[in-house]
């Protein structure tokens, strides 16, 4: 109605073109990342799943020594170190074993003849039975029995320092994630206040282009700041529980 300048309607008919691009675009990728997710589930690629969005931020709090004495109790490489740190041990006194002499028993009962009962033999006695006592003991092997002990202490000792080090390894991993998870909460607090801000600048504008105290360009340029504002927020909202799900990961949480 030659209200506006013709430049301005334009931009903002581009504006509106590059935006249904982009909500097009948008939409296909959310339908890429619920066909990745039913190939995790073990699904049907084109399967239908209702995705749940998280608009609610519900902050938790930890303590890092908590955490830490939690992740080198639960993770299960720990659990599998400490097994066959027992093993090890029962290793050595295997081969301590071999010190002291070697005692077994025996117990045995025969019955020989030449009927079906085996009652009938004019050779000999038709039920015999022994019992003994069996004893070995090597002397002169001293210094491979201690050699083999020795070894086995070393294979407890490379194992301990190991262990050390997948627990050194562990602690750092727990306080990185729970380092990000806090980074995470200062974020959000901050892409909050400039969403808050930029909801406002965008209000502002409009009413001004309404009442054509402003352009076009300048709601566009609020628009754009708004979905920047959104975008940085909703990043920070999903970086956080995605921060906190490496958090119990690391600590062996499930």
């Amino acid at each position: 109605e030659g209200m506006i300048a013709y430049n301005d309607l334009l931009k903002s008919q581009v504006a509106l073109s590059n935006a249904i691009q982009n909500r097009v675009s948008a939409e296909n990728n959310v339908k890429l990342a619920v066909s990745e997710f039913n190939i995790l589930l073990k699904n049907n690629i084109n399967e239908k799943n209702s995705v749940k969005d998280i608009f609610l931020f519900k902050p938790e709090h930890f303590d890092i020594n908590s955490l830490i004495n939690e992740a080198v109790v639960r993770r299960p490489e720990m659990k599998q170190l400490n097994v066959a740190l027992r093993q090890s041990r029962l290793g050595i006194k295997l081969a301590q074993s071999s010190y002291y002499p070697q005692i077994s028993t025996f117990a045995e009962y025969e019955q020989k003849g030449r009927d079906i009962t085996a009652s009938d033999n004019r050779f000999g006695n038709d039920h015999n039975a022994a019992f003994g006592v069996n004893m070995n003991w090597t002397i002169f092997e001293c210094g491979k029995k201690h050699a083999d002990v020795e070894e086995q202490r070393h294979n407890m000792f490379a194992l301990k320092e190991k262990i050390e080090s997948i627990k050194d390894s562990i602690k750092l991993e727990t306080k990185s994630a729970y380092l990000k998870l806090k980074t995470a909460q200062e974020n959000i607090k901050t892409t909050k206040i400039g969403l808050k801000q930029a909801k406002e600048n965008y209000r502002i504008t409009n009413m001004q282009y309404k009442q054509k105290l402003t352009t076009s360009t300048e709601v566009l340029d609020a628009r754009v700041y708004l979905t920047q504002a959104e975008i940085n927020y909703y990043n920070a909202l999903y970086g956080y529980y995605i921060a906190l799900a490496e958090l119990r990961r690391a600590v062996g949480v499930k």
